[in-house]
């Protein structure tokens, strides 16, 4: 039986770092998207046990110049809900309040921050 996959939008299987910060000032965690539609991601992270469904973020993506043709990063940043955890896979699934195309354009010095 093959079970019919109830995403809106295909994934895509870029491999980008991200940020996460959640609410309060020291949650702020790194790590790298396995794969992301327009409405969320699946992002590997070794600080996923922090995090709890439900919970808020703001995630930031840093483009590759690979990626976008540009000489530096892009670093796009938007809303998130965590609504999976992945403890196999070291792994946290987020749904992103705005689609990805609608994130805002973040300073690449956030990226040191």
């Amino acid at each position: 039986m093959i079970i019919p996959d109830r995403r809106r939008e295909p994934r895509f299987t870029w491999r980008f770092p991200v940020r996460f910060c959640g609410e309060g000032p020291n949650l702020r965690f790194e790590g790298t998207t396995v794969n992301m539609s327009q409405m969320g991601a699946f992002i590997r992270t070794e600080d996923w046990s922090v995090f709890q469904v439900n919970d808020k973020a703001i995630v930031t993506c840093y483009l590759l110049p690979d990626y976008t043709g540009q000489d530096e990063f892009i670093c796009l940043q938007g809303e998130a809900t965590i609504r999976r955890l992945d403890p196999v896979n070291k792994c946290v699934a987020v749904e992103f309040v705005k689609s990805f195309k609608q994130f805002e354009r973040a300073s690449e010095h956030s990226r040191q921050d």
